[in-house]
């Protein structure tokens, strides 16, 4: 049994959603709920974009898993137009069906899904609205990840990336606020440095003497460093400084996060929460000098939280269903190709409207191919596509033998005939 804590969702972006108000425009927001093991009355809610058929969220929520056990988890997602007077206006909905083994893998390696929207399953309104805007509602991007107590991490499989976020720091600056606080962020060893910022990560600017981040980033592991030193740990430092102060900006200070490789292996399936001391730089005797005047000769503290990425080329590939209640986006394999870039699925009218009517992309899922929540796809194909499969296959079977000797008449015919035509060409010529 899989001890699942919490789903994490991350509510990216939309694209192309329906203009719900007069003007042509959409105050779009997104309402995360589920079932299974996630409670039926929690629900968590992104802010509203106004006028934008395309919002930008980046918002995450950690939906608790209460139950233990469950057939199947869903989680669901709905997004409606924000109204300041009346009922908020419906705009499209979509779910993603979670098995425990689905779970599990969500804990290693967290998925990025396109959602089309469609209308809310047993709503008539729903699917009036669907069939006037030509089943066409939108697309949404969300994220998943679960958190997972004692996740066992399969044998040959190794760290791949850290997902570092930063929540919060408490500043210590000697009774003088920080006015525009942010940390950088300095992979080191064979953690790979990011291509801007002078190969840094920064967090945004806030003015508090306390500020609240909540940012994340992505810190890649470098396989080839990491083959050469496997026994050295994975490091990285933070750096808190204030924006505002001339010449230059103003060290508020620094702490240096190291992990093991049985550290790393134990913040996989459960995120590794930190407060760190902030001190001054290593051989810096001006920060040394700062230190003592600050009260218990601390700059502050930062809080963060580490989680470790297994490496997903070495899972199975994620097949990923369109999630959707609308029976024609769930036809027979036919409909459904994949996208390369992002190894996701997609209705094929969807597809071809998106990549501007070419297959070439993918190629349809065969019927053993199996869902993440173990449902083969064979089970979406009707008995006449099986059926018609099954005959094609009995007919090439029993026609090879045949196939090859008419193959070979053929040949012959073919050396007749380009003889014959030889012959009448020179006796023009005579």
């Amino acid at each position: 049994m899989v001890d699942c804590r919490f789903i994490e969702v991350t509510v990216a972006q939309a694209h192309d959603l329906i203009a719900a108000d007069v003007g042509g425009a959409s105050d779009p927001f997104c309402i995360v709920s589920g079932r299974g093991r996630i409670p039926k009355d929690y629900t968590a809610k992104t802010t509203f974009k106004k006028a934008s058929l395309d919002p930008i969220w980046n918002e995450h929520f950690a939906l608790p898993a209460v139950k233990k056990k469950a057939n199947k988890t869903v989680v669901a997602l709905t997004v409606f137009d924000h109204d300041r007077i009346g009922e908020d206006d419906f705009m499209g909905y979509a779910e993603i069906g979670l098995s425990d083994e689905r779970i599990q893998t969500l804990a290693m390696v967290p998925t990025n899904y396109m959602l089309f929207l469609g209308p809310r399953k047993g709503r008539a309104d729903d699917e009036e609205l669907f069939n006037a805007c030509s089943k066409n509602l939108g697309r949404l991007e969300v994220r998943l990840r679960t958190v997972v107590h004692d996740l066992k991490v399969p044998k040959g499989l190794h760290v791949s990336s850290f997902e570092v976020t930063y929540i919060q720091a408490k500043l210590n600056c000697g009774g003088k606020p920080a006015r525009q606080a942010y940390c950088s962020v300095s992979p080191v060893g064979c953690l790979k440095k990011p291509k801007t910022n002078g190969g840094k990560f920064k967090t945004s600017q806030l003015a508090a003497p306390d500020p609240k981040w909540d940012e994340r980033f992505q810190l890649q592991v470098d396989e080839k460093k990491r083959g050469e030193k496997p026994e050295e740990p994975f490091v990285f430092t933070s750096t808190v400084f204030d924006a505002k102060s001339k010449p230059a900006d103003y060290f508020l200070g620094f702490c240096a996060a190291e992990l093991t490789a049985a550290q790393a292996q134990g913040c996989v399936g459960t995120p590794l929460k930190k407060c760190y001391d902030l001190a001054p730089r290593l051989k810096n005797a001006e920060d040394a000098k700062r230190s003592e005047w600050t009260k218990k000769k601390s700059f502050g503290a930062l809080y963060v939280e580490i989680r470790a990425t297994i490496d997903s080329l070495a899972t199975p590939p994620v097949i990923v269903p369109v999630p959707c209640n609308n029976e024609e986006l769930l036809n027979p394999s036919k409909e459904v190709r994949m996208d390369v870039t992002d190894g996701q699925w997609y209705p094929i009218e969807s597809f071809l409207e998106f990549y501007g009517g070419t297959t070439e992309w993918g190629m349809a899922p065969q019927k053993d191919d199996i869902f993440p929540d173990g449902q083969p796809v064979s089970t979406l194909l009707s008995d006449d596509d099986e059926s018609e499969s099954d005959a094609e296959e009995s007919d090439t079977e029993a026609g090879d033998g045949s196939n090859a000797e008419d193959g070979e008449q053929k040949k012959e015919e073919e050396t007749k005939k380009r003889e014959a035509e030889e012959a009448a060409e020179k006796k023009k010529k005579e």
